[in-house]
């Protein structure tokens, strides 16, 4: 993996997300892109989580555990009605910012 992470930009996702359990060593952004279906973060590690500008159905992440920052802003958009509610932090450890400024 490149030190300087993924980055996503503009892509349509239409299936699950599922990045459930993985431990990466770089971060990863995925900008002004839309998520059709849940995307999965539970007990994953990550360096940074940038979601900034996309569009999502939802989000779950219990238990994940992010060791920079996790960013939900910039017009970020999420849709969806899951039984733990549209973005689930439940269990998440986040040891930088949380910035959910222009979220929705």
């Amino acid at each position: 993996m490149d030190p300087r992470g993924v980055h996503v930009i503009g892509a349509r996702i239409r299936g699950d997300l599922d990045l459930s359990h993985i431990h990466a060593p770089a971060p990863l952004r995925i900008h002004r892109s839309v998520l059709d279906r849940p995307c999965n973060l539970s007990y994953a590690r990550l360096p940074l989580l940038d979601f900034g500008g996309s569009h999502v159905a939802e989000v779950y992440a219990d238990g994940f555990q992010v060791d920079g920052g996790l960013y939900f802003g910039n017009k970020f958009h999420a849709t969806g009605s899951g039984e733990q509610g549209t973005v689930d932090l439940l269990g998440a450890h986040i040891h930088g910012n949380l910035d959910m400024a222009g979220a929705e």
